[in-house]
């Protein structure tokens, strides 16, 4: 779903691997140990596959960005963007 146009390097790629690895997998999580371990797993898998690291694909805090198809339309149709977590807050 996401946009070439609005995916202008491989950390933004990342960071989508990260939003939907954490949206199937870290949200059906009921427990804080599971949780941390499926995060060190993603950790891990960015650091030795993809040669990049979980702080490029969080904020300080480990928040993760999120990508949503609600912010923006064009021709017609919801373009799936990043959303930062800052931007998050603003919103509230």
């Amino acid at each position: 779903m996401l946009d070439r146009f609005y995916c202008d390097s491989k950390d933004n790629v990342f960071r989508l691997w990260v939003h939907e690895s954490l949206r199937v997998f870290h949200d059906r999580l009921i427990n804080f140990e599971d949780r941390a371990q499926l995060k060190k797993l993603v950790s891990d898998q960015l650091e030795q596959t993809l040669g990049s690291d979980m702080r490029k694909c969080t904020n300080d805090l480990e928040e993760d960005t999120i990508f949503v198809d609600f912010m923006e339309e064009s021709a017609g149709r919801n373009i799936y963007i990043e959303i930062d977590y800052k931007t998050r807050m603003q919103m509230k």
